[in-house]
């Protein structure tokens, strides 16, 4: 009888705790356009891989063409630049990062 008594009072307990209304909000964090397009060079920078990786900056790109489009189409043009299927690994790495060297406001190469 003791156990039941336990059962029981282990279910109306986790049921009060279930039914507060206590709430947490949680706010994913704003992360711009420029940051966004930076961490998508940053893994083709570390992987040097294309494919779905430049589709992905394409993306961005256009998002940051809300804030910033001459930027955004210096880069589109380097991206299409990316896209081509003649590029080896380490050359796809070198133009990702000059991409970011642009992206950061960087000059030289």
């Amino acid at each position: 009888m003791s156990w039941l008594k336990f059962v029981l009072l282990a279910c109306f307990a986790t049921a009060i705790i279930g039914c507060t209304d206590d709430t947490v909000e949680v706010t994913p964090p704003d992360t711009s356009a420029k940051e966004s397009v930076r961490a998508a060079l940053q893994n083709v920078a570390d992987t040097g891989s294309g494919g779905s990786e430049v589709g992905a900056i394409m993306n961005e790109l256009k998002k940051l063409e809300e804030t910033d489009p001459e930027l955004a189409k210096e880069l589109s043009t380097d991206a299409a630049e990316l896209m081509s299927t003649r590029n080896t690994s380490d050359q796809l790495k070198q133009k990702a990062k000059d991409m970011i060297k642009k992206l950061d406001g960087a000059t030289g190469g």
